[in-house]
């Protein structure tokens, strides 16, 4: 099927967009309007800064379970209790006391064999389905 003679192509037509991060007016293909609000690399490079922390000169970001991660240095409650209490002996894990994950104060972490936290955390998701059925 050809286009209609004289008609313009939606991916040819530009809009002006401002940046999310600096405020600096840019075009983006229509198209691509609805997914795009940075200007450049650097701005999505800052954007994402902004939801991470620094600790010890490194980034650490949301990931998609809600843990603070870096690439080069892993989960950040990790790194916290390897710092203050040494190395984290094999076959356990680094547990957040009161099951927010990105409270990473050293009295909310505690150490304990993997069995027992994946029970622990089995009854608490078993726990908080039961309560949400109640309020259903």
């Amino acid at each position: 099927m050809a286009w209609p003679v004289g008609r313009k192509s939606v991916r040819n037509t530009q809009v002006e967009k401002p940046c999310s991060v600096c405020g600096k007016l840019f075009k983006v293909p229509k198209c691509h309007a609805h997914r795009v609000s940075r200007c450049s690399r650097t701005c999505h490079g800052l954007a994402r800064r902004t939801v991470g922390i620094e600790f010890e000169e490194a980034w650490f970001y949301l990931n998609n379970l809600g843990y603070y991660f870096s690439s080069k240095h892993g989960l950040l409650h990790r790194k916290i209790w390897h710092k203050i209490n040494g190395p984290i002996p094999r076959g356990y894990v680094v547990h957040h006391k009161n099951g927010v994950r990105t409270d990473n104060r050293i009295e909310n972490l505690e150490v304990m064999p993997k069995r027992e936290h994946d029970r622990l955390s089995t009854s608490e998701r078993h726990e908080r389905r039961r309560r949400e059925m109640v309020k259903q």
